[in-house]
């Protein structure tokens, strides 16, 4: 049997290595989140919409990702306004975004300032 003294000294382990590499702020007011989809013009896709609800953000791997909180949200450009930036790359400059495709499907991708390059079909297969 483990005494409960080494379970202790092991969730302080597990608690500051969580620290030490991400940061997850608490989620966004059901507010926030209503006035990100006015702002955009569009429902945020359930995965995204979910993880904002309880991280309004996100700064993963010790900064080498950072999922934009709803404020920093935006579209790509003023040509491009179903792109939406929401995430990015640290030190590789990689910018990841969504939008809906042809038939009205998110898609989760690379944008590289011109072109939305789509990998996923979910926030969920982003993330993993």
């Amino acid at each position: 049997m483990i005494p409960n003294t080494a379970l202790s000294s092991l969730d302080r382990v597990v608690a500051k290595y969580r620290s030490d590499v991400h940061h997850l702020p608490r989620g966004a007011a059901p507010e926030a989140l209503a006035a990100l989809e006015e702002h955009l013009d569009c429902p945020i896709p359930s995965g995204l919409k979910v993880f904002l609800s309880r991280h309004n953000g996100a700064h993963l791997f010790r900064g080498a990702m950072r999922i934009r909180n709803c404020s920093e949200m935006s579209f790509a450009s003023e040509e491009c306004p179903r792109v939406v930036l929401f995430a990015d790359g640290g030190d590789d400059g990689v910018v990841w975004a969504w939008a809906r495709n042809s038939h009205g499907r998110y898609v989760f991708g690379q944008w590289d300032g011109e072109v939305l390059t789509a990998y996923h079909t979910s926030f969920g297969g982003w993330l993993a």
